[in-house]
């Protein structure tokens, strides 16, 4: 992670410097050194004693030259690689300045765009849901209908079964009085007739039983909606009129005052 640090680029110069003239003066003391050793050497060439002192000296100061040659310049390239290193610190710190407000804006955009995506599912979501509400209810009301329509087929099917059984039994019950030659077939008669009535009497049940059934297995709000606005006012539910009750209670009467006989 790079320091953002502040560099002040006059005091990096003047440190360069100091180093540069610090390496200068250890050159020229090398260099007068090695001019001390030059006339040494001159002022010895005369003494064959010090030759080889000289050799050596000359050798050790070659040494210590190179040597403070090598330091100087290591020193160098310290300062140069710390010049560098602040430059490339200030370029980064001035990218990063100039990149944050563009990532800044950038951000922003996104948001503002993901903001008017959400809002336009919304909008979708509002208004689909504003039009199946209207397509379930017609479904609903259509499915009303449809059963309604069944159930009062299922009556008038039930009243045409009901009053044909009633007219069957009360024709079958007059032929067979009219028939009777003696009083065991005319018993005989009347037991089958009872039978045969209380056999139809009992598939009129079932039928109302099923009829009922299937009525309770629809929907209550459908059938709690079948009222006399829907059917004529004489209609409702197509029950049995007043005149069938009053033919069969006719034919009762007759049938027990002919049993009375």
């Amino acid at each position: 992670m790079i320091r953002a640090t502040r560099i002040d680029p006059v005091a990096v110069e003047h440190h360069v410097n100091s180093k540069l003239q610090s390496a200068i003066r250890a050159v020229n003391d090398v260099a007068q050194t090695q001019a001390r050793a030059v006339v040494e050497a001159h002022s010895a060439q005369h003494a064959q004693v010090n030759d080889m002192r000289m050799t050596q000296a000359l050798e050790s100061m070659e040494d210590r030259l190179r040597k403070a040659l090598e330091e100087r310049m290591q020193e160098l390239v310290a300062v140069r690689m710390e010049h560098l290193e602040a430059e490339i610190r200030l370029a980064i710190v001035k990218q990063g300045e100039e990149i944050l407000p563009s990532v800044g804006r950038q951000i922003v955009d996104v948001q503002q765009q993901t903001a008017a995506q959400l809002e336009f599912v919304k909008t979708c979501a509002e208004k689909k849901a504003k039009s199946i509400v209207p397509l379930h209810h017609a479904e609903e009301n259509s499915a009303h209908k449809a059963i309604r329509l069944s159930l009062l087929a299922t009556m008038k099917e039930y009243k045409a079964a009901a009053v044909a059984s009633a007219a069957r039994y009360a024709d079958d019950l007059i032929r067979s009085l009219g028939d009777v030659k003696s009083s065991d077939s005319y018993e005989g008669g009347v037991i089958r007739q009872v039978k045969s009535h209380q056999v139809a009497t009992s598939d009129g049940a079932n039928m109302l039983l099923l009829t009922s059934s299937e009525a309770t297995s629809k929907p209550p709000t459908c059938t709690s909606r079948i009222g006399s606005s829907d059917v004529g006012d004489g209609e409702a539910l197509d029950m049995p009129k007043r005149t069938d009750v009053q033919d069969t209670k006719a034919t009762s009467t007759l049938v027990s005052a002919r049993l009375s006989e």
